[in-house]
């Protein structure tokens, strides 16, 4: 597992810093948003927006995750199939189950790692700025960011892999719906659902392995 990580690591990490970069900057502008909003009004007033309209100041760093998780999908596996590198990888004296599910599950770390980077940072930004009722609810939210993220990862990886436009295209109708179907949009969401879909989101993740075997056979 270390040597296909560094492997990972090593071809991605230009893409991982700008991953980084992006999530970072987000964070940035979510931070001098609120305060100049903060500034400009009475914070009560800007506090209760937020509450009766279920609003939700850092939407743009649910765009930053998804944008980050379906770079990441695309990126880590577009290599291997225009060089056909993943076909001889499957050939090397590993099983080949277990290296796709090593490359796959090194993009579910690093997702998980943007997960807990945006929720700390959030939480943070919060703090400066509303009273404990306003975020409390944030990791929460997130994590449901973090269920459509992996979806994402997950689907953009094997459209990459799949070499079948016919197939390309029910995977994205297919991603299209469970991302819809896991929509989190307001506060206080039960948390059993929470789990469930994270369930839900972890069966996606394995949907990897039909293209990628299916490419490595060369169909």
């Amino acid at each position: 597992m270390k040597s296909i990580f560094y492997k990972e690591f090593i071809k991605l990490n230009r893409i991982l810093l700008t991953v980084f970069i992006i999530n970072t900057a987000v964070l940035i502008y979510t931070f001098f948003r609120v305060r100049l909003g903060i500034m400009m009004n009475e914070p009560s007033g800007i506090w209760l927006d937020i509450i009766l309209k279920n609003g939700i100041f850092y939407s743009k760093v649910e765009t930053a995750f998804y944008i980050s998780a379906l770079l990441l999908g695309v990126m880590q596996f577009y290599p291997e199939f225009e060089r056909k590198r993943f076909r001889l990888a499957c050939h090397l004296p590993i099983n080949e189950y277990k290296m796709i599910f090593y490359t796959s599950f090194f993009g579910f770390v690093v997702i998980t790692g943007i997960w807990i980077y945006n929720t700390l940072g959030v939480i943070l930004l919060a703090a400066q700025f509303f009273p404990v009722d306003i975020y409390k609810e944030i990791p929460l939210i997130i994590f449901y960011w973090f269920i459509n993220s992996l979806i994402i990862y997950s689907f953009a990886s094997s459209i990459t892999l799949e070499a079948s436009w016919n197939v390309k295209l029910r995977l994205v109708l297919l991603m299209a719906g469970s991302i819809g179907a896991f929509k989190m949009a307001v506060y206080n969401s039960n948390p059993l659902y929470a789990f469930t879909a994270f369930v839900f989101a972890v069966i996606y993740f394995f949907a990897i392995y039909f293209p990628a075997l299916r490419f490595r056979k060369g169909l």
